[in-house]
């Protein structure tokens, strides 16, 4: 029990790991996070605004923008994306390891497939998957 532990935790930080060089080296995505939360010159961010009024500007997801709001509450623009796919890929864990048999594997495989295309650049589907489980 106590060796399937430590290779699970060493699993999550070498994913971690490899989640934040897929994020800073290909995403798509954290330069649109980046001009939502703290704006440019034709759009105005969500930085000092309520979660209600930085909802009715920008229109998604209920809970995805619930968790950029919050996380953009206490980390900067790309901590708080960072935050946000790694919530996510410890959710997707946690299912693989509660409804797979050989959830380790399952979980490496993803990391390795689907990562930098859902969790690093498609976060607001990486979550949406991981609640329609």
């Amino acid at each position: 029990m106590t060796v399937l532990l430590s290779v699970r935790i060493i699993l999550l930080i070498f994913s971690s790991f490899f989640l934040f060089f897929i994020i800073g080296t290909t995403s798509n995505d954290i330069e649109n996070y980046r001009i939502v939360i703290e704006g440019n010159n034709q759009i105005e961010g969500i930085l000092g605004k309520s979660f209600l009024d930085a909802f009715k500007q920008n229109r998604g997801e209920l809970g995805s923008w619930f968790l950029i709001w919050l996380s953009s509450r206490f980390f900067y623009t790309e901590l708080a994306f960072f935050s946000v796919a790694l919530f996510s890929l410890l959710i997707k864990e946690y299912m693989f390891n509660r409804f797979f048999n050989y959830s380790l594997m399952a979980f490496v495989s993803y990391v390795f497939i689907f990562v930098h295309i859902l969790d690093a650049n498609q976060l607001r589907e990486s979550l949406a998957i991981c609640f329609v489980f």
